[in-house]
């Protein structure tokens, strides 16, 4: 069917089929794929035994709650969106939520619900049982470093140490993050540097490298990379500064098969030390939704670690 045909049906359907009517359909649709897609999961690791031994906690918790759950853990359940409270601006009309006492804005289009189901999926991913924790005791942001939050979107994470690290540089290539960005960063705008652009492996039109924006910068520096996929090319961006005894790095490993492998092998080569948290993710993509299934979340990397035998206290993210 020719692409214009298809937008041809698709408008009938949306005008002739009422909203409450494709909503049903649209869940059930979910449902069933869900359904089949745990049926194949399990398929695949009744002929993979070994690797369903290392996996048996998250096997049985999709078997037992009979959907797909990007982080499949008992814990997503103490949290309850309901009860987040969201709030608009009295002179930009953007609505924020409350965290830690401060304003974390969103896109002014936001409904309070998708608002609610966004800044849940933050504090999940920030649990301190979470595979997608960025940081934790022994390895966290110091007053010494310069933070670069690569992918910033909302800007949790920068917001949450802020007033610890020296400063702050985000990447947000996405408009739709521009203004809430500045509104959230707006009381340490003395101290915070917010990039409407990509980090990647060249400097061109809305692109830049890691190195050229630290060019005149002096370290400690450390990198947050969340960019779907990218991460790569923000390092290969970021060569000089990878070489720099006191840069540390924590990155995302599940948005390509083999990324956990292959960055253990990067920052291993560089002369790194590593660590995976425990745990693992299961990507609701349905690109991602592919055998082995289950990746793990982020990898830390580290040569000099100013924190290493210190425990942390009241920073590191928890709901």
């Amino acid at each position: 069917m020719s692409d214009s045909k298809f937008e041809m049906l698709r408008r009938i359907y949306r005008k002739c089929v009422p909203l409450p009517i494709r909503v049903y359909f649209e869940r059930a649709r979910n449902k069933y794929g869900e359904k089949v897609l745990i049926y194949r999961i399990n398929r695949y690791y009744e002929g993979h035994q070994e690797e369903k031994r290392l996996l048996q906690t998250e096997l049985d918790f999709i078997n037992r709650v009979k959907s797909i759950q990007m982080i499949p853990y008992p814990f997503i359940f103490e949290y309850e969106p309901s009860k987040i409270g969201v709030y608009a601006d009295s002179v930009t009309g953007f609505p924020y939520v409350l965290h830690r006492e401060r304003r974390i804005y969103f896109p002014s289009k936001s409904t309070p619900d998708q608002v609610r189901r966004m800044f849940n999926s933050l504090l999940l991913e920030q649990h301190v049982s979470s595979p997608h924790r960025y940081f934790e005791d022994g390895f966290y942001p110091t007053e010494d470093d310069v933070f670069l939050d690569i992918g910033a979107a909302e800007g949790l994470i920068s917001l949450e140490w802020v007033e610890t690290v020296r400063a702050v540089i985000l990447f947000e290539p996405d408009p739709i993050w521009r203004e809430p960005l500045a509104l959230t960063f707006a009381p340490w705008k003395e101290k915070v540097t917010i990039l409407s652009k990509a980090a990647s492996s060249f400097d061109q039109d809305g692109c830049q490298t890691v190195d050229s924006v630290l060019k005149h910068q002096n370290g400690p520096f450390l990198l947050k990379l969340d960019v779907e996929g990218e991460e790569v090319e923000v390092l290969k961006g970021a060569s000089e500064t990878l070489l720099k005894p006191d840069t540390r790095v924590v990155c995302c490993t599940y948005h390509r098969e083999d990324d956990a492998d292959n960055f253990l092998r990067f920052f291993s080569e560089r002369g790194y030390r590593t660590e995976i948290p425990r745990g693992y993710l299961l990507p609701t993509v349905k690109a991602m939704q592919n055998p082995p299934y289950f990746r793990r979340g982020v990898i830390r990397a580290w040569k000099t670690n100013p924190n290493e035998g210190q425990t942390h206290q009241n920073q590191a993210s928890e709901a």
